[in-house]
């Protein structure tokens, strides 16, 4: 049950540094 927890976690945590990767890089980078 723990194991679940830490998991979905660090899933949430990963998703949300990757969309701020992308947003930061969207806003470097002139499409």
């Amino acid at each position: 049950m723990l194991g679940n927890i830490g998991f979905g976690v660090l899933g949430l945590a990963a998703l949300l540094g990757l969309a701020w990767l992308f947003s930061c890089n969207r806003r470097q980078v002139d499409w």
